[in-house]
C-alpha cells in the first residue's frame, strides 16, 4: 500500500512540473513600405489588448507588429510636394476667379458703371449691385469646390461660401471707401474691377482649405 501511495506521490511531482517551462519563439513580421494594410476593426483590437493583459506567453514582438496595422490608410499615401500643392491652390483660384468673373458678368447686364451717368441709373445700379451679391459666393465657391474634387482636395463647399462672401464684403467696403478719395470716375471703375475678380476667389480658396 506504501509502494502505491509512494508511486503515486512521484507521479504528481512529475506532472506537476512538466509544464514549468514552455519554449517562445520570436517571430518578426516584416511588411514592405509599399503595401496596403487595412486597418484592424475594433473588436480585433480589444482582442488583442485582452490577449496581451491575460496570456504569459503572449509575443510582444508580435503585439507591436499587430498594432502598426491599426495606421489609417491615408497615412500611408505619399505626400503630396510643395510646387504640386500650390499648383492646386493656384488652379482652385483660376476656377473661383472663373465664377467671380461671371458673376461679375451677369451684374454688368443691368448696369455698367462705364456708361452710367453721374447720379443717373440708380434702379439698374442696386439691381446689378444685387445680382453680383448674391451669384457671386455662390458661382466662386462652387467652381473652387468643382476644380479641388478633380485633385482629391478635401475641403468644404460651405466654408468657400463663406470665404467668398466675406471676399464680396470686403470688395465693397474697399469701393466704397476708394470712391472717397479716387482721382477720377476712370480710376474707381478700375478699382472695383480689380477688387471684384480679386477678393472674393482669395476668400473661397482659402475657406474651402482651412
Amino acid at each position: 500500500m506504501s509502494k502505491k501511495v509512494f508511486l503515486l506521490i512521484i507521479a504528481g511531482l512529475c506532472f506537476g512540473q512538466s509544464t514549468e517551462s514552455i519554449p517562445s519563439y520570436n517571430y518578426s513580421l516584416k511588411i514592405p513600405r509599399s503595401m496596403f494594410v487595412k486597418p484592424i476593426s475594433q473588436e480585433e483590437n480589444l482582442i488583442l489588448h485582452n490577449l496581451r493583459a491575460h496570456s504569459l506567453q503572449f509575443n510582444m514582438t508580435s503585439f507591436n507588429t499587430m498594432l502598426m496595422m491599426q495606421v489609417e490608410g491615408e497615412s500611408l499615401q505619399p505626400k503630396t510636394s510643395f510646387w504640386k500643392q500650390a499648383g492646386i491652390y493656384g488652379l482652385e483660384y483660376a476656377g473661383a476667379d472663373a465664377g467671380s468673373c461671371a458673376s461679375l458678368y451677369m451684374s454688368l447686364l443691368f448696369w455698367n458703371p462705364e456708361n452710367a451717368g453721374e447720379g443717373e441709373e440708380i434702379v439698374p445700379m442696386f439691381v446689378g449691385f444685387g445680382v453680383y451679391v448674391v451669384s457671386n459666393p455662390l458661382l466662386t465657391s462652387s467652381f473652387t469646390s468643382f476644380v479641388a474634387k478633380k485633385f482629391n482636395q478635401n475641403g468644404s463647399w460651405k466654408k468657400a461660401l463663406i470665404g467668398s462672401s466675406f471676399g464680396a464684403i470686403a470688395s465693397f467696403f474697399a469701393n466704397a471707401i476708394y470712391y472717397q478719395h479716387a482721382s477720377s470716375r476712370k480710376a474707381w471703375v478700375s478699382f472695383m474691377f480689380l477688387t471684384a475678380i480679386t477678393l472674393p476667389p482669395t476668400g473661397a480658396v482659402v475657406g474651402y482649405n482651412w
